[in-house]
C-alpha cells in the first residue's frame, strides 16, 4: 500500500487506477509558489513513505533525514511526559473527535517533526488519508487529492506539510 502511495506522490495515479476509498481535495493557496510547494511536499513524503515500518527511525534520527527547511519550519517537540499525556488523551477520543481535534490543531499552528511523523509511524491503517494526486492550477493554487475512508477524517499532518512547504493558507474542501 505504501509503495502505491509513494508512486502516486512521485507520478500521480496510473490512468487505469481507481481509488479504494473516497477522494477529497485539499487546496493550498500559495503566494506565487505552488510549484515549489508541491515539490517540497513530494520531497518530504518521499523520505517518510520510503521508510520501512519495521526499521522506523527514532524521533531524534529524523532531523538529518528530512529536508532542512522542513525541520526548521517545525517547532520543537513536546517533552516525553507531555507526549505521553497527549497520547493518553488522544486514544480516549472517538474517531469523530480525533478528526475534529486534528483539524483544529492543524488550523491552530505548527506541528513538530515527531507529531507530523506519528501517523506515518503507526502505519498506513492509522493515517486517515493517502496521497492520490496533485496539480498546480496556477502559480497561486495547488490542488491535492487524497484518498480517505470517510468523512470527517484527520488530516492535520497533511495541512501542516502544505503550510511548512510554503502554502499561505490550506483548506479541506469538505
Amino acid at each position: 500500500m505504501t509503495e502505491d502511495e509513494l508512486r502516486r506522490v512521485q507520478h500521480g495515479p496510473r490512468p487505469d487506477e481507481q481509488p479504494v476509498g473516497l477522494l477529497d481535495e485539499v487546496m493550498g493557496h500559495c503566494p506565487g509558489n505552488a510549484d515549489t510547494v508541491l515539490n517540497h511536499c513530494r520531497e518530504v513524503l518521499r523520505v517518510v513513505l520510503s521508510r520501512n515500518m519495521e526499521d522506523w527511525p527514532a524521533d531524534e534520527e529524523w532531523g538529518p533525514l528530512l529536508p532542512r527547511w522542513f525541520v526548521e519550519a517545525s517547532p520543537a517537540p513536546k517533552s516525553e511526559e507531555e507526549g505521553r499525556q497527549y497520547l493518553a488523551w488522544w486514544y480516549g477520543l472517538s474517531y469523530e473527535e480525533r478528526s475534529r481535534v486534528a483539524q483544529e490543531e492543524a488550523e491552530a499552528g505548527k506541528w513538530s517533526v515527531p507529531d507530523f511523523l506519528y501517523p506515518f509511524k503507526r502505519g498506513p491503517d492509522e493515517r486517515q488519508w493517502r496521497w492520490w494526486d496533485a496539480t498546480v492550477r496556477e502559480s497561486n493554487t495547488l490542488r491535492v487529492v487524497v484518498e480517505i475512508e470517510g468523512w470527517p477524517y484527520a488530516g492535520g499532518e497533511l495541512l501542516w506539510l502544505l503550510r511548512a512547504s510554503g502554502a499561505a493558507e490550506v483548506e479541506k474542501t469538505v
